[in-house]
Formats: C-alpha cells, sequence, structure tokens
C-alpha cells in the first residue's frame, strides 16, 4: 500500500470506533477499485465502483483518476468503511499528484449512510445543491461512524443547513478535516460551511481553512462556518476567516457545546478573524438559555472581526462559560493525538484584536467586544489569563451582565495576566454590571492602558457586583478615572495596585505613579527593569496564574530592585532581568526565552 495518506489515515485511525472493534477481515487485505477513462480502469463511474468495494468485507479503496469528467455526481454510500482518493493521472498510478473534481447539480454530492467509516482525500467537492429545508450540500452524513476529509476542498455548495457539509448522525459521529478547505458555501439558514448536529466530534487541524462561507439569510441565519448544535464538541486548531452571518459570524452554538479553540502548530495559532455578523457575535456566539456551552481557547487570535454586540465573543444565556489559557483546565484532554503547542510570543499570539462593533450597515454601534450576558442558575461566566485586547472598537472591550442572582455559587468575571489597551470605547475598558448577590470581578496582574474613551466621568473599569477584586494591576490612562465601585453593598478589595488616579481606591500598596513601559507609543506594555511597578507585591502562592503573558515565570526577584513588598512586578509582564541596555527588547523579558 505505496499510499501518501498512510500516515494520516494512522493518525486519523485511533479516533475511530471502528478501529478498536474486531473486524471479519485480515489486516490490510483491502480491494482496491479504480474509477476513470483509460484501460487500466476497472469503472468509469464512481459510484459502480462504490457498490462493487460494498460487496467487499472490511475496508476498501476506490482510487479516482482524472482522465474523464465528473459531473452531476450524487454519491451514495451505505454501511460502509471505504476510502475514495482522487488525484491520479490514470488508473496506473498509485500516487496523487492533483486534485480530482466531482460536481453535483440538483442533488449532494456525497450521501453517507448507516454505520459508516469513509474517508475523501484529495478532491475537490463542488456544485452539489439540496432545498432550502435540507441539510449539506456537498455532503451530508446521516449515521453513525466517521467522515475525514484529506486535503480535500468543499467548495460552492448550496443548501438549507451545512451549505458545504452537514453531519445529522443517528448515533456517536466524527467529523475529521485534515489539510482541506471548505470555502464559498451558503446555507439559506444555518451553517454556511459546516452544520454539525447532536453527538458529534468535530476536529479541524492547522492546515485546514474554513472561509468565505455565508448564509443567506442575512438577518437570522446563524453561523457562516459552522453551526453546532448539542451535544456536540469541537476542537478546531484551523484559520476560520471572512465568513458571514445573520448571528455568529464565524461559529454559533446550540445547546451543549464545547468549542475548543487552540493551536497545534507554533508558528501558526488558531485564528478566527475577519468574520462579520449583522447581529451579535461577530467570530463566537454561545446561545446557552438552557443548557450549558463552553468556549475554551489557548494560544489562539481573534482578530478583526465585526458585529453589532460581541464582536469577537457573544454569550446568550444563563449557562454560558468562557475560559482562555486556563492552566486547571485545559482545551484538549490528555493523550488527545493532536496535542496542543504554545503559539510564538509577540503580535498575533494570545490576542483580541481590532474587532469592530458596528450596525449590518457599517455604521458604528456600542457593543462590546466580549459581551458575557448571565442570568440566575448559572455557575460561571469567564475566566480568563494571558491575553491581549488591542484596537478593538466599541461600547466596552469586556462587558458582563448579570440580571440575577445565582441559584447556587458565585457567577466570576476574572481576568489575570492581561493587556487592555489602545482600544477606542465610548464606555468602559472592563465593565460588570447587575448589583447582585454573589456576583465577582477580578482584575488580576492586568495592564489597562492608552484607552480612548471620551472626556467627563468616564472609567477604566465600573463595577456594579457585589465584590471587586483588584490586584496587582497598573491601570494608567492620564485624564480618565481609574476604577467606579458603584455597588452600596458590595465589597472592594484593591492591594498593590499602580493608578494614575489613586482617589477613592483605598488599600495596600495602591499608589499613584507613572510607569515606565518599553514602548508604549508601538503597543509595548513590558515593563522597563527600574520603572515603578517592579518588585511591588508579596508572592502569593495562592496566585492563580504563575506565568506572565509570554509564558515567563511569574515571580522574578530583581537583585538590583528593592522590593516594596515583595518581588511581584505588576502588570502582565514579569521582568525577567534588570539589563540595562540602550536597545531595551534586551530587557522587556523576550530574552528568558
Amino acid at each position: 500500500m505505496n499510499r501518501t495518506m498512510g500516515a494520516a489515515l494512522a493518525a486519523t485511525r485511533w479516533l475511530l470506533p471502528f478501529a478498536c472493534a474486531a473486524s471479519a477481515a485480515p489486516a490490510f487485505a483491502f480491494q482496491i477499485y479504480t474509477v476513470g477513462a483509460d484501460a487500466g480502469c476497472r469503472f468509469t463511474s464512481i459510484q459502480a465502483a462504490i457498490d462493487a468495494a460494498a460487496a467487499s468485507p472490511g475496508e476498501d479503496y476506490v482510487w479516482i483518476a482524472n482522465n474523464q469528467i465528473y459531473s452531476g455526481q450524487h454519491i451514495v454510500i451505505q454501511d460502509q468503511d471505504v476510502i475514495v482518493e482522487g488525484g491520479l493521472t490514470d488508473c496506473s498510478q498509485d500516487k496523487p499528484t492533483s486534485v480530482t473534481t466531482l460536481h453535483g447539480s440538483t442533488s449532494r454530492v456525497f450521501d453517507i449512510r448507516g454505520t459508516s467509516n469513509v474517508e475523501l482525500a484529495y478532491l475537490g467537492i463542488s456544485g452539489g445543491t439540496v432545498g432550502d429545508g435540507d441539510y449539506g450540500g456537498g455532503i451530508r452524513f446521516g449515521g453513525s461512524g466517521s467522515l475525514t476529509l484529506i486535503d480535500t476542498s468543499v467548495v460552492g455548495n448550496l443548501a438549507g443547513y451545512g451549505g458545504g457539509v452537514a453531519v445529522q448522525p443517528s448515533g456517536a459521529a466524527q467529523l475529521t478535516l485534515l489539510g482541506s478547505y471548505v470555502t464559498l458555501n451558503e446555507a439559506s439558514h444555518d451553517g454556511g460551511g459546516v452544520w454539525l448536529g447532536g453527538g458529534t466530534t468535530l476536529y479541524s487541524d492547522a492546515r485546514t481553512q474554513i472561509f468565505a462561507n455565508d448564509t443567506a439569510d442575512a438577518a437570522g441565519g446563524r453561523g457562516g462556518a459552522m453551526f453546532i448544535g448539542g451535544p456536540a464538541t469541537a476542537y478546531v486548531t484551523s484559520s476560520v476567516h471572512d465568513n458571514t452571518a445573520g448571528f455568529g459570524g464565524a461559529i454559533y452554538t446550540y445547546g451543549e457545546v464545547a468549542v475548543n479553540l487552540y493551536s497545534s502548530d507554533a508558528s501558526s495559532q488558531v485564528s478566527v478573524s475577519r468574520n462579520k455578523a449583522a447581529g451579535d457575535g461577530g467570530a463566537v456566539y454561545l446561545y446557552a438559555r438552557t443548557t450549558a456551552a463552553t468556549l475554551c481557547a489557548q494560544d489562539f487570535a481573534l482578530d478583526a472581526n465585526s458585529a453589532r454586540n460581541g464582536t469577537a465573543i457573544m454569550t446568550d444565556g444563563p449557562h454560558a462559560n468562557v475560559r482562555f489559557n486556563d492552566p486547571t483546565n485545559p482545551c484538549v484532554p490528555s493523550g488527545w493525538p493532536y496535542p496542543p503547542v504554545a503559539c510564538t510570543s509577540g503580535p498575533g499570539c494570545n490576542e483580541i484584536a481590532d474587532n469592530v462593533s458596528q450596525f449590518a450597515d457599517g455604521t458604528p454601534a456600542d457593543g462590546a467586544t466580549i459581551r458575557i450576558g448571565t442570568s440566575g442558575g448559572n455557575t460561571g461566566a469567564m475566566w480568563a489569563s494571558r491575553f491581549a485586547a488591542r484596537r478593538n472598537t466599541g461600547g466596552s472591550v469586556v462587558y458582563t451582565y448579570y440580571d440575577a442572582p445565582p441559584a447556587s455559587g458565585v457567577l466570576t468575571t476574572a481576568l489575570h495576566d492581561c493587556v487592555i489597551a489602545d482600544n477606542t470605547a465610548s464606555w468602559y475598558s472592563i465593565a460588570s454590571t447587575g448589583d447582585q448577590a454573589n456576583t465577582v470581578l477580578v482584575v488580576d496582574n492586568c495592564a489597562v492602558t492608552n484607552e480612548s474613551q471620551p472626556p467627563g466621568d468616564v472609567f477604566l473599569i465600573y463595577g456594579h457586583v457585589s465584590f471587586i477584586e483588584l490586584t496587582n494591576s497598573i491601570l494608567y490612562n492620564p485624564g480618565l478615572y481609574a476604577l467606579h465601585f458603584a455597588s452600596e453593598v458590595g465589597t472592594l478589595l484593591a492591594q498593590y495596585d499602580l493608578l494614575n488616579d489613586a482617589n477613592g481606591v483605598p488599600g495596600t500598596g495602591v499608589v499613584a505613579g507613572v510607569p515606565s513601559f518599553v514602548d508604549a507609543a508601538h503597543g509595548d506594555y513590558h515593563l522597563q527593569p527600574y520603572s515603578a511597578g517592579v518588585d511591588v507585591a508579596p508572592d502569593d502562592v495562592t496566585i492563580d496564574v504563575r506565568d506572565d503573558l509570554d509564558g515567563h515565570p511569574r515571580v522574578v526577584d530583581l537583585p538590583a530592585v528593592a522590593n516594596a513588598y515583595g518581588p511581584l512586578d505588576l502588570g502582565a509582564y514579569e521582568v525577567q532581568s534588570s539589563c540595562v541596555a540602550a536597545d531595551t527588547i534586551f530587557c522587556d523579558g523576550f530574552e528568558g526565552s
């Protein structure tokens, strides 16, 4: 079996249920069914080859040559384990050199049913069309088992739901995208590129791109790239960009869904960028009114998306939970065959940047970049660490709203080791409102600075909750107040903070001062070694995050700097050495990597 896809097949099989089951056929006892126009081809019809393979026990190959045109395709696979691979020059070849395009017309191109495990490789699947109420213009997987796309493009297909691919499983199902493109597909309603039903697990790798898909219903369509219905889980390490929808420009979830965004390639972090929603949720929309929905992101980028509200993230309902870089609850299970890697520290890594709040016609709106809407009965809202929010435009960068006290537990918005800078906000940079019992806002080891907000009584942080913790942070924005705690019955804990305005913010180690950033004019908010804010706070062994935004050790005691209360630096970055150099990049912490 001299096939380039052998390694990918072996990796994929680690996940597939059928790989673990006993098989009546001996190992590697497969048949090859060739399709094409030359004398060496056994079949001229793909469906005929599929049907012949169905009569052979075990897993088989269908190899497709490029020496004829494949139009009007409607290929049915029923209760089969089969690998369909194109890209052959003719039927004497055993290694793909290109891609074979399969054109649909008035039906979907692939219709996969029953208990099937199917791989499609080196194919272009285009022109499939089904009706306004139907699913899967290019591919519909309607049974149980698995569907894997390897170096395959799903382009220009139409359906009511899942313009490119729809998974409507009858049992447990898995969709795996390896080095594939899903693009220029359209759904009348939901899931322009991909529609996933309950019981599905999705994995898409770093070489895959899902882009330029849309929902024709610009006002109400959901999920330009992906609609995910629960219960389902998605592991996305791909680029998801330039998709459009009414809600959830890139990803829309409904029901009990877990979306995991993480990087599997250090040089190309997972990114959700330049997506657009006419309504809310430019990048990701979690609908969680009755069941839990989770967005877990680590080593990621959410950039240049637009929507009316929640330009990067929108949650709707009491059961949404958003986590960034949570060391105690990672996005990827141990032993996962596509392991996470840290993205390269620097621009784009762990960034939420350049997102814009606007109406469908492009006029400015005052929605938040991250909008967490919660109500009674839920157990969590947002826990985020090691991220930077830069150059976003709208009402607030982070806005959480609690409209009722939790039925049990505590509702927490917690921000750790973050930079919130260079944003244009019409309201407050961070706002948490509701004034309900057991509602908490935590801002720890963050730098909020260089924000553009309208003149007047405007604050960087506004809290109308029962408890605020502001610790080890830098709030420096001359002309704006640092903090407004509006709750009449709540508690404020402020410790070891450097503020441009310390009035009304009592606490141990809370001082007014000016930080010396390495290069604030160009967005570098590392501290100079002898800046105010270096070696100020105690090394608290209970702190939630032990690494700074760069991933460097959080507590470094500089011998040349006297400790105020301890060795911990304020803000998002820990100075890694006390060197003094003309080129300050050698003193900003990067030399420690």
